[in-house]
């Protein structure tokens, strides 16, 4: 008879709880010295038509990285969308840093770079934030597109960032 009970109270709690916003991060944090661009999240789920915020992160990043120029693929944008002018800045480029950011298609071309006068620095800390819109059921990736990835210097000069790590996050939209 308890084992009925049990069950049947467990039963709404899994219905109320099939939709729910599961953005909280799941990523490990890296055990290694190698820089990396993260999101905060490497899987999300959300209901259609609900909207989450989602950022991307840096961690273990050169100092002699002044500017960073990327672009971010949505692998389906019929399942999830995001507003390029909706993009908040986060700290990792210091206080004043400035985003250029441009939507074609499902590329989102974005570069982010401190300023000259702003001596703040931190090797880690949130690149910007991104509010994903759900659109329909489904699955999609929001990929960083590693060939795309360029780092600057002060002098506007391209550096390499040696042995930097990337990760994409998995989106999927129920009913």
């Amino acid at each position: 008879m308890v084992k009925y009970a049990v069950i049947l109270l467990l039963i709404p709690v899994m219905m109320m709880a099939g939709c729910s916003d599961d953005s909280s991060p799941t990523s490990t944090p890296s055990t290694s010295d190698d820089p990396s661009l993260a999101f905060s999240s490497t899987s999300v789920t959300m209901c259609s038509s609900d909207e989450t915020a989602i950022s991307l992160d840096g961690d273990n990043m050169p100092e002699e990285v002044f500017a960073l120029s990327f672009e971010l693929q949505v692998s389906d944008a019929d399942v999830i969308t995001f507003d390029a002018s909706q993009s908040e800045i986060g700290s990792l480029f210091g206080d004043e840093a400035i985003l250029f950011t441009q939507m074609e298609d499902d590329v989102l071309y974005a570069t982010v770079t401190r300023i000259q006068s702003d001596t703040t620095w931190q090797t880690e800390g949130t690149v910007l934030t991104l509010t994903l819109q759900a659109q329909a059921a489904g699955s999609a990736t929001l990929n960083m597109l590693v060939d795309a990835l360029v780092f600057y210097n002060e002098a506007g000069n391209e550096i390499e960032v040696e042995g930097i790590n990337v990760a994409d996050v998995s989106v999927t939209v129920t009913n």
